[in-house]
């Protein structure tokens, strides 16, 4: 009787213990897909906040890089940062920026916000924070850039240019001295010229032929090139290293501003120029000009129709058009960078476009401290 008995209660306490041991598992259960569940929701809320805040990021260069080239066009601007924003999705819907949501706080400075609200219909779903009540999220973001003054500018091409002059008579395909029209962005005093005769937003885009100098001398073509090399470079090799882009934010990276003087290669440097073009187009083979990107204005995209970045984008310096270059060489002033996607090369000559006066790598002296109103202008996202 006593075995039996003793039998029968440890049986009973194993069915009690077993059945304790399954409510304990099943409520773990629970707590573990309850605890799965929320981590899904928080993962997809997290995705979200990161594509609203690259939308917002790219909305607002987009529209600081309307402002370079058109400076003050805030209308201009603000349909820019919308255009772009839209390019981008939230969870596989469009982003959709209102003209409200572009501000611009301060000279220079445009800020836009990104929202995903219930306020606006359009909030991010839960998928299992439902059982908890939360239907839904509400996501808002956002980005502010502004244009500094680039107090200088490097990775730029070794290769010069003439900047644009207004042409008066004489042969339309040379600047004439003493009758052609030149008038540089800075006076001596620093102040900008109102009436500079450069390019302008309007030549956003514009296609530039860069061609061999004919002649080895005279008056400046507008597209005939001046290659120069850097302080402490030298050969071929060098030269076509310094087009590649081998020393952009290295050691050997030379920064340059408006009014520093360099001194021309004696020769045109043909060969070396077109294999250095090539190895940099070679870069970013995939890399075309879209003239319907941008909100109509154009830019660089991969096939894919979105404005992105690439290597081929470069700033070139611009010299003064009087300093008529004779053959040999010869020191030439910068007057002002401009920033040119190298598209290719055709029958020989270069083919790029023209980005407008942005200094598209910043150097070091780039700051904060406003002065000249200069072009040249690096855009920084600040907040």
């Amino acid at each position: 009787m006593t075995a039996r008995g003793g039998t029968s209660l440890l049986l009973t306490r194993l069915r009690e213990e077993r059945g304790a041991s399954l409510a304990i598992v099943a409520v773990g259960m629970v707590v573990f897909l309850a605890g799965a569940a929320i981590s899904v929701d928080l993962g997809m809320l997290f995705v979200a906040h990161g594509q609203a805040q690259r939308a917002a990021d790219a909305s607002a260069l987009a529209g600081a890089g309307w402002l370079v080239t058109v400076p003050g066009d805030t209308t201009g601007a603000r349909q820019a940062a919308i255009h772009y924003a839209a390019r981008n999705d939230i969870l596989g819907d469009s982003v959709v920026v209102r003209p409200g949501d572009v501000t611009f706080p301060e000279n220079n400075k445009i800020r836009v916000w990104v929202y995903r609200t219930k306020s606006r219909n359009d909030p991010v779903p839960t998928i299992f924070a439902r059982v908890l009540g939360v239907d839904v999220v509400d996501v808002a973001v956002k980005a502010a850039a502004k244009l500094w003054p680039a107090g200088a500018v490097d990775c730029v091409l070794p290769i010069m240019l003439p900047d644009r002059w207004e042409e008066l008579g004489g042969n339309p395909d040379f600047f004439d001295q003493g009758i052609d029209n030149y008038i540089p962005w800075l006076a001596p005093d620093g102040s900008v010229n109102s009436g500079y005769t450069g390019y302008s937003e309007n030549d956003y885009g514009t296609q530039v032929v860069i061609r061999q100098v004919s002649g080895g001398g005279g008056d400046a073509n507008p597209s005939w090139y001046y290659p120069f090399r850097p302080p402490g470079m030298a050969g071929a090799a060098d030269y076509k290293a310094e087009i590649r882009g081998d020393f952009c934010g290295g050691p050997n990276s030379i920064d340059y501003g408006v009014n520093d003087t360099v001194t021309t290669e004696p020769g045109a440097m043909v060969g070396p120029t077109l294999q250095g073009f090539q190895d940099l187009i070679n870069q970013d083979p995939t890399a075309v000009w879209d003239a319907s990107g941008g909100d109509g204005t154009g830019c660089v995209t991969h096939g894919d129709g979105i404005c992105s970045g690439s290597p081929r984008i470069r700033p070139l310096p611009l010299f003064d058009p009087r300093e008529a270059p004779d053959a040999g060489a010869k020191p030439l002033t910068i007057v002002n960078f401009a920033g040119l996607f190298v598209e290719g090369i055709q029958s020989g000559n270069v083919v790029g476009r023209f980005l407008g006066y942005t200094s598209v790598h910043p150097g070091p002296a780039a700051d904060s401290t406003g002065g000249a109103a200069g072009l040249p202008k690096v855009i920084r996202l600040v907040e």
